[in-house]
């Protein structure tokens, strides 16, 4: 049976452009799903789904890389299915890891 993970992206923005970014920085492994939000008005959350944990660590790590290469100043953050929050562009590679349960 296939582990299925997923991460809730919320970027810290309603630039379209910027969401639209951060999707397209995510490599084709994943699926993400952009989420409604009532919650604040300054976010947009996206749902990412990938079929195993080194597949979602994959993706987040090349997202992370490819925001800080553009110098992009948006925050992220990733939460988890128990509410967890991570910043993604603080965080290590190890701490993104043990955060998506990677082996």
């Amino acid at each position: 049976m296939t582990e299925v993970k997923e991460i809730e992206l919320v970027l810290h923005t309603q630039d379209e452009r910027i969401v639209q970014s951060a999707q397209s920085a995510l490599p084709e492994t994943v699926t993400t799903e952009r989420v409604p939000t009532v919650r604040m008005l300054d976010i947009v959350s996206i749902l990412v789904t990938a079929t195993a944990a080194v597949k979602l660590l994959s993706a987040l790590i090349e997202l992370k890389n490819k925001w800080k290469a553009r110098n992009e100043t948006t925050k992220i953050e990733v939460k988890n299915e128990v509410g967890d929050v991570l910043d993604l562009l603080d965080a290590s590679e190890e701490a993104i890891k043990q955060f998506v349960g990677a082996p």
